[in-house]
């Protein structure tokens, strides 16, 4: 997001975007991601307007908020990006501002503001925008993995953001920066800050995946069947191994005897209605998905796997019925396969997904296609589809933007509306203009 001060300086110019000025975290401070311990998170929007997010600039402006190095994140392994789970403190500090950003700093939505003095001679400011919930107020002193908020969608004064449809944290750091302007105010000039390295991850591009260290987590307990698997295995949807996410299911008969179906309704990468199937497994093996017998099947559903190599996403047509050949995976422990009520094309709003039952099988021996007895599968032809790879498919972070002034909201949403007709890339988090009181 790039703010300015127009009664103090030039307006920020997106032609005079740099990276000039821009500095490290102080070495030895404290300082995590801003998530629970474990949780896998992704790079929506990184650095710089390239990789994302057009408003990600400027590193040291006086009059401007300094957001080059600002990140937009999500939670890879929740559904709705990680909506409503909890953003935590990065570091040790003071609440500096809590609360909804108003007039030009709206776009922010509910937003906190902490102050932090690592020991270097400087201030460092953190910023958490577009939160579902706060937690905090003015003042309090938290420590790292301290709980602020939720993850969520905010902006405008409105829970749901029109400017953007993928739930993310907008998060920033900068560096001796002042804070006010008009409305709620906000961090502006001093020098934005690198945030790395973080939990170990350097080099942080768009599309990344980390892995947070931040806060403390209770330890599970202990579960008696932590789902080993091999070739043979087979994990139906409605087993131990496998866990809903959502409520609009509908119950049918499918592999086993039964499967769920939904409507596909929500744009990738986030999902409403999904299921995680989760195994253990240590060895190379072929990978396929059963797809049930539907009256109005998508014939295009969207896959997510985790592996030794990491996590690919898939798009296969189960419109045919039956086992569908996901590919080889080479699984090294704890993995997961995630099913969800996703689309990249929008002509597939309103059909069905089914979730039905994963197996796996040595490679090169494909699972055999007659229909258990107690079930009613689709016709199956004995030759299992090959899925599209869509590991080079970008997601997308904030949309739309919001200037001080209705005027200003007029130009910036003709704007918007002519890059989006040239086919440039989008604006990820809105611009807000505002005047010093």
């Amino acid at each position: 997001m790039l703010l300015c001060l127009l009664s103090v300086a030039s307006p920020c110019e997106y032609d005079d975007c740099h990276s000039d000025g821009g500095v490290s975290l102080p070495s030895g401070w404290d300082f995590s991601a801003p998530f629970e311990e474990g949780e896998r998170v992704y790079v929506l929007a990184g650095y710089g307007p390239s990789a994302g997010s057009s408003l990600h600039c400027r590193a040291q402006d006086s009059s401007c908020a300094n957001d080059w190095y600002a990140l937009d994140l999500t939670l890879v392994d929740h559904a709705n990006s990680g909506r409503g789970q909890p953003v935590l403190a990065v570091a040790d500090g003071t609440v500096l501002d809590a609360g909804w950003g108003s007039e030009g700093w709206a776009n922010y939505g509910r937003r906190v503001y902490l102050s932090h003095a690592p020991g270097d001679g400087h201030t460092y400011t953190t910023m958490y925008a577009h939160l579902d919930s706060i937690d905090v107020a003015e003042g309090e002193t938290l420590s790292r993995g301290d709980v602020i908020g939720t993850l969520g969608r905010s902006c405008m004064g409105e829970d749901e953001c029109s400017s953007f449809s993928t739930p993310h944290l907008h998060f920033a750091v900068h560096r001796d920066a002042g804070f006010g302007g008009s409305g709620s105010g906000g961090s502006y000039g001093g020098r934005a800050v690198k945030p790395e390295p973080i939990d170990g991850a350097e080099g942080l591009s768009q599309g990344d995946t980390f892995t947070s260290d931040n806060g403390e987590v209770e330890d599970p307990d202990p579960d008696p069947d932590p789902c080993p698997v091999s070739a043979g295995s087979v994990l139906q949807e409605d087993g131990d191994c496998a866990t809903r996410t959502g409520s609009e299911f509908r119950d049918i008969d499918g592999h086993g005897g039964h499967a769920w179906w939904t409507e596909v309704d929500v744009p990738s990468p986030d999902y409403g209605e999904g299921v995680i199937y989760t195994f253990q497994a240590t060895e190379t093996l072929d990978l396929y998905f059963y797809a049930p017998a539907l009256t109005a099947p998508a014939s295009e559903v969207i896959l997510k796997i985790s592996h030794a190599g990491g996590a690919d996403k898939q798009s296969i047509d189960p419109s045919g019925g039956g086992w569908i050949a996901l590919g080889e995976f080479d699984f090294a422990g704890d993995s997961w396969v995630r099913v969800g009520d996703t689309y990249l094309d929008e002509e597939q709003v309103g059909l069905q997904v089914g979730f039905d039952a994963l197996r796996f099988e040595a490679p090169g021996s494909a699972p055999d296609s007659s229909p258990p007895e107690d079930s009613d599968p689709a016709a199956d032809d004995g030759n299992p589809r090959e899925p599209k790879d869509l590991s080079g498919v970008n997601d997308e972070g904030c949309g739309c933007g919001s200037l001080g002034s209705a005027s200003g909201l007029l130009i910036l949403c003709g704007l918007l509306w002519l890059r989006r007709r040239s086919g440039s890339s989008r604006l990820n988090d809105a611009e807000a203009v505002f005047q010093v009181n």
